[in-house]
C-alpha cells in the first residue's frame, strides 16, 4: 500500500478497500514499483497504458494479470 499527501494529510487509495482475489497481485504490481513517490504510483495505476490495449492497470489487473507487471517495468524504466 502507499499514500498521497495532500495538504499535509496522507492519504491511501480506495482501490486498497476492495477484497477481491486481485488484491494480492495489486499488492504486488505495487511492491514491484518500489520507492517510487505515491502519487506517481496512483498516476501509474489509473492512467491508460498502450502496453495494456489503453486499459489503466487497475482495470487490466483481472484481465492481464502478467501483463501489468511488464507495464510496471516500463514505468520504472523511464
Amino acid at each position: 500500500m502507499f499514500t498521497v499527501r495532500v495538504d499535509a494529510t496522507d492519504y491511501f487509495p480506495a482501490f486498497y478497500l476492495c477484497a477481491t482475489p486481485a488484491r494480492r497481485k495489486l499488492e504486488a504490481v505495487t511492491k514491484s514499483l518500489g520507492d517510487m513517490p505515491g502519487q506517481n504510483k496512483l498516476w501509474f495505476f489509473t492512467s491508460p497504458h498502450e502496453s495494456l490495449g489503453g486499459l489503466t492497470p487497475l482495470q487490466a489487473l483481472p484481465l492481464l494479470p502478467g501483463r501489468i507487471k511488464f507495464a510496471a517495468a516500463d514505468f520504472l524504466a523511464r
